[in-house]
């Protein structure tokens, strides 16, 4: 009777044993199916095994991922629901809401979070973790109340305002939006996330005035904001007036107002950059570094201004030209030397027109400071000009200083400018064997513009593959 027993118990076992190697070896084939792409199939085995065995948390996490992926989200709300019913899980629980939410049952979903909540004992991060999800689920609304329940959970004012300002700026609470995000930037101090906050904000109607008011403060935070805020609107000489107040505030000595100067000048507003660059050089607090930054650009932006009118005036230029002279002269050894240099050739070749001046600038340019950008681009402009002259020979021996002159990433363009453009001397001298093994070494480099650009030409074409 014994020995009888010791069987029947067995036997049990062995089928216990054999259905649950049956389970984990379904629950392999839906995973793989997933895998694999196959989503509805392994829907339908992850549900044929939570049907047979409602408990099994990795069923059930297998219809979650496969039928949210699905889209089929009205069918598996029931099926959260009924494990609910039998497990208290709070990660299930706030899962329920929000796929009720997705599903169109909005009312429902909010329930749904709010008995979530309670489960959760209304802690300050069981309601963090709602509003996260609730953001994921596109209910703003619901997921900046359940922050603002956070915040007061946490005692601070200021927690959860990034998170709340980009919820309210969502939902269109513009005035909500302003409020949280400058909480935010005084809190983070992250200048460029807050510049984009506040960049949604300019573009709503009445999004400029209510900002405006907003930003009516003299402390340094807000100051670098209203001077962002003043240039967006065009309105460059509140902006101005703004930079010289953070340089005195900030004790920035010339840099604030030379940033602004530079600010100006790439929107065009010359007058107001030429007077910000005047007020660094004049200041008896800049520092020198600023100071000789400001000498340089001013004349850089009288330049430019002398380009942009509608009519030349030579007197002007040849003032332009002297200043570029004293800059060289009193900084032989700064970067900007070069470059005044070059800008002076470019000055006396495209205004003047006097092309010996600018080859005479050019030549010393090439020769005085090699492996510079501003080199780099003089060589390449006087080589073009010796070919407009019809004085290929002289056009080569320049070109052929590029290839002297060690190799940076920041010369490599240059370099394979100044190649392209020796093979094409070449090749309009007749000498095709030495251009097809300069195009030949070019189109090696990987990414060169300067070949996707030549390689377009047939001829060069021909020869390449020749």
């Amino acid at each position: 009777m014994k020995q009888l027993l010791i069987l029947v118990v067995l036997a049990f076992a062995s089928l216990h044993v054999g259905a649950q190697t049956s389970v984990q070896e379904r629950l392999r084939l839906a995973r793989a199916y997933e895998s694999a792409g196959d989503t509805k199939s392994a829907a339908r085995m992850f549900q044929e095994i939570l049907d047979e065995r409602p408990e099994d948390r990795n069923a059930f996490d297998g219809v979650v991922r496969t039928l949210s992926s699905l889209q089929q989200h009205a069918s598996l709300a029931p099926l959260i629901e009924r494990r609910l019913k039998t497990k208290n899980e709070l990660d299930v629980a706030v899962l329920y809401g929000e796929v009720l939410w997705k599903a169109g049952k909005t009312s429902e979903a909010i329930d749904a979070w709010q008995q979530a909540a309670q489960l959760g004992g209304e802690s300050e991060d069981v309601l963090r973790i709602i509003a996260e999800r609730q953001a994921a689920a596109t209910a703003t609304k619901a997921a900046m109340q359940s922050y603002l329940r956070a915040r007061e959970k946490n005692g601070s004012a200021a927690v959860y305002s990034m998170e709340i300002g980009r919820l309210a700026l969502a939902s269109g609470e513009i005035q909500r939006g302003i409020e949280e995000t400058l909480l935010d930037y005084r809190e983070r101090e992250d200048y460029l996330f807050t510049q984009g906050q506040l960049a949604i904000v300019l573009a709503q109607p009445g999004g400029t005035e209510l900002l405006r008011t907003a930003l009516d403060g003299n402390d340094g935070a807000t100051l670098r904001l209203r001077q962002w805020f003043f240039r967006e609107t065009k309105a460059w000489k509140e902006a101005y007036d703004v930079a010289k107040e953070l340089d005195r505030s900030y004790g920035a000595r010339g840099q604030e107002l030379f940033q602004f100067g530079e600010q100006a000048r790439l929107d065009g507003r010359y007058e107001l950059a030429l007077q910000a660059y005047d007020d660094v050089v004049q200041s008896s607090t800049a520092s020198d570094q600023w100071k000789q930054n400001a000498l340089y650009w001013y004349v850089r932006t009288l330049d430019q201004r002398l380009r942009g009118s509608a009519s030349v005036d030579r007197a002007t230029a040849e003032q332009v030209l002297d200043r570029y002279g004293e800059i060289i002269r009193k900084n032989p050894t700064l970067w900007f030397a070069s470059d005044a240099l070059y800008h002076s050739a470019v000055l006396a070749y495209d205004v003047l027109r006097d092309r010996d001046r600018a080859r005479s600038y050019l030549e010393r340019l090439v020769s005085q400071w090699r492996g510079t950008i501003a080199a780099a681009d003089g060589l390449l402009l006087l080589a073009s000009m010796y070919v407009a002259d019809d004085n290929l020979n002289r056009a080569l021996d320049i070109l052929q200083i590029a290839d002297q002159t060690a190799s940076t990433p920041q010369l490599q363009s240059k370099r394979d400018a100044a190649a392209v453009l020796r093979a094409d001397i070449l090749w309009w001298k007749g000498n095709l064997d030495s251009a097809q093994r300069i195009y030949a070494a070019i189109a090696r480099q990987p990414g060169s513009s300067h070949v996707s650009q030549g390689l377009q030409q047939p001829t060069m074409l021909w020869i390449v593959f020749l």
